[in-house]
């Protein structure tokens, strides 16, 4: 009874763990299309740094998405580099468009 309990939780944790990374990716897919709205409209350059982060951010929790939901996309030995430059990259297009003067 244990084992059955234990695998029932540990599948409902993959699931709340799956839909967290699915709605961040879709939330961060839509925050690029309204930065590149944004910056079709106001045409300032700031928001190109937004654009690149928000586009990457969706690229790394889509995968993360498909790594929960399909085991073997996850046995990629390049996805545990690939990743977190992801991220990296993420958060220096974010630190570009804070500091970045024009």
């Amino acid at each position: 009874m244990d084992l059955f309990l234990s695998q029932l939780l540990l599948g409902a944790y993959r699931l709340v763990e799956g839909m967290i990374y699915a709605a961040g990716g879709i939330l961060s897919a839509i925050l690029s299309v309204l930065s590149i709205s944004t910056y079709r409209s106001t045409g300032l350059p700031k928001v190109k740094y937004a654009i690149g982060a928000f586009a990457l951010l969706s690229a790394f929790l889509f995968y993360e998405y498909l790594e929960i939901q399909f085991k073997s996309v996850g046995d990629n030995p390049y996805s545990e580099i690939i990743l977190p430059v992801l991220v990296l990259a993420s958060i220096m297009f974010f630190f570009l468009a804070i500091v970045r003067k024009k």
